[in-house]
């Protein structure tokens, strides 16, 4: 297990040494970057999402209402036309 540990131990160090100043010369470029990168893709779908057309469901859910307040008036005057007729 020592064997091991030193192993990693000395990979660590590798990385250190070669890339403690490559991380202190580029990271904050990096860190930019990347945010940047975030940022794009936030904002992309965001975009696709307000593009995409609206589901079939999503679309009948949507005409109901106005079927329903269209077809209202017709139906109660036929039930009133009903009312009298049947009285």
């Amino acid at each position: 297990m020592d064997r091991v540990q030193s192993g990693v131990q000395s990979g660590l160090d590798v990385i250190e040494e070669y890339g403690g100043p490559l991380l202190d010369r580029y990271g904050r470029t990096a860190l930019v970057v990347g945010v940047a990168a975030v940022a794009v893709v936030g904002v992309a779908l965001i975009v696709a999402r307000r593009r995409r057309r609206p589901t079939l469901a999503r679309r009948f859910q949507d005409a109901i209402p106005e079927v329903a307040s269209r077809l209202e008036k017709p139906i109660s005057t036929l039930r009133s036309a009903a009312d009298r007729i049947s009285r």
